[in-house]
């Protein structure tokens, strides 16, 4: 068991010294002991904010602890909108009478993923109003299973308020569960608890055996298709197998050498490569396409480790019109992204935070010749995700058909699929869904090929099928995915 104890808290209310420890559980049991009685079930939870009615603060005292990456928590776990709170959030818990507590534990958020959990947290006695130091303070680990954090002396109270200040980057964040003791627990008695986070362990392990069986695919691939363009592909997969060999097998060590043999791919020896740089990951909803987006547009050149950074495009909107905007995203956070390169090379599309909505941009590679493509004449209306089609037209998502995401209270603006001529002008409405349409792309035969959200007739609300059409929107088809329950998206 490994524990961490930060520096010690003076609190007013005592003359002793207060310590808060944060313990993350991740040894073996020791003998089971019976588990006390969990507090947190006699209060009563209210937050600051919630992603959803199903997604309510009592839902994180309710005894209840989603499987990890089970893709279901609803009615099970409480978490809230990263974006709308600032990645910021306070859970309060209320007792009829005053309670002793000595033990409160934490369950990160980790059905959909490992990053919707929170980070540096604070826990105070809300029955003390205007007391500046917490009763705790410290950083939760993003890991699934119960992370605890000793009160010492307890405290009695009615009112115990968890201030969560930031996550680990997730999109939804909040907790699985909350429990509160009135006596410290040994790791024994969470029992189930920790088999769970053995569980997650194992998962854990999982995905890096995948990592290295893809990436041994990736680099016989390489060597397979480039022969002597590719000639250190053997000396990577021995540095592979001696990672397996030695168990030194961590996501870093594999990271680390996946970068560097599948940059040293014989296509990237190009003059530049054309990049959106510092993606806002969680900042963006992924309903939209976090990974597309961030802070500005640039070429990198020449392609590697030692490119130098050359920024083509980097939003210039003030505070005043980050403060009016109204649109997909924040754009103080992510200002730029979706690039798409021209057939010729020399030119290309994004989109940009504009002063009505994101818009549609054009510009040349070498940084001249900026200009918007898309009208930004209706205000609620963002136009992004641009693709050039072999006709001349553009293709492009909007929101203009003013339809909300229905599994999520209809506030998250649907975009369907739209093409353009190259001024902009002869807009056409190419797709009509009830979800969204995703990354687009051209396909060698002509066809356009996108993702579909389509959840009629299925068990779970994931799917995203894959679908072609052609350029004028005819013949759409699905191509995988109609009939299939995993994979999911």
């Amino acid at each position: 068991m490994t524990v961490w104890q930060p520096e010690a808290l003076p609190h007013p209310r005592r003359l002793g010294v207060l310590a808060a420890g944060l313990c993350c559980l991740s040894g073996a049991a020791s003998a089971r002991e019976p588990l006390p009685e969990n507090l947190a079930r006699r209060a009563s939870a209210a937050a600051s904010s919630q992603l959803k009615s199903s997604c309510a603060a009592r839902y994180a005292i309710d005894g209840e602890v989603p499987a990890a990456l089970g893709r279901v928590d609803d009615d099970k776990a409480w978490a809230v909108s990263g974006r709308k709170t600032q990645d910021q959030a306070t859970l309060t818990l209320t007792w009829a009478a005053p309670v002793t507590v000595a033990q409160v534990v934490y369950f990160a958020r980790t059905a959909f993923g490992f990053g919707e959990g929170w980070k540096d947290y604070e826990i105070d006695d809300g029955a003390l109003p205007g007391i500046d130091e917490p009763l705790a303070k410290g950083a939760f680990r993003m890991v699934h299973g119960p992370q605890v954090v000793r009160i010492d002396p307890p405290v009695k109270t009615k009112v115990l308020r968890l201030k969560f200040l930031n996550s680990h980057g997730g999109g939804n964040p909040g907790a699985s569960e909350v429990m509160v003791f009135a006596r410290p627990v040994a790791v024994g008695a969470l029992g189930e608890v920790l088999d769970e986070a053995q569980a997650s362990r194992r998962i854990e392990r999982r995905r890096i055996a995948a990592a290295c069986r893809s990436l041994r695919l990736a680099i016989e691939d390489l060597a397979t298709t480039f022969g002597d363009r590719y000639p250190r592909g053997p000396e990577y997969l021995r540095r592979l197998d001696a990672l397996v060999e030695r168990g030194d097998v961590s996501g870093d060590a594999i990271d680390a050498l996946r970068d560097e043999a599948l940059l040293d791919n014989p296509l990237l020896d190009l003059e530049g490569l054309l990049v959106v740089t510092a993606s806002t990951g969680g900042d963006v909803p992924a309903y939209v396409g976090a990974g597309h987006v961030g802070r500005a547009v640039a070429v990198v050149s020449p392609v590697g480790r030692e490119g130098k950074v050359r920024l083509l495009y980097e939003s210039k909107l003030g505070p005043e019109e980050v403060a009016r905007y109204k649109c997909l995203w924040d754009p103080s956070q992510g200002s730029a992204g979706f690039i798409h390169l021209h057939f010729d090379g020399k030119k290309f599309l994004f989109s940009a935070a504009a002063r009505n909505g994101y818009q549609v941009f054009e510009m040349n590679v070498d940084g001249t010749g900026l200009r918007q493509v898309s009208s930004d004449a209706h205000p609620h209306v963002d136009n992004y995700n641009p693709v050039y089609l072999p006709d001349g037209r553009i293709l492009f998502l909007s929101t203009r058909v003013f339809t909300g995401v229905p599994c999520l209270s209809g506030e998250p603006h649907v975009a369907n699929l739209f093409s353009m001529n190259a001024d902009g002008g002869d807009v056409r409405q190419l797709t009509y869904e009830q979800d969204h349409d995703w990354d687009a792309a051209v396909m060698n035969d002509g066809r356009v090929i996108y993702t579909r959200w389509e959840y009629t007739d299925t068990p779970h609300y994931h799917t995203r099928l894959i679908f072609t059409m052609n350029p004028d929107g005819t013949n759409q088809r699905p191509l995988f995915g109609s009939n299939v329950y995993w994979p999911n998206s």
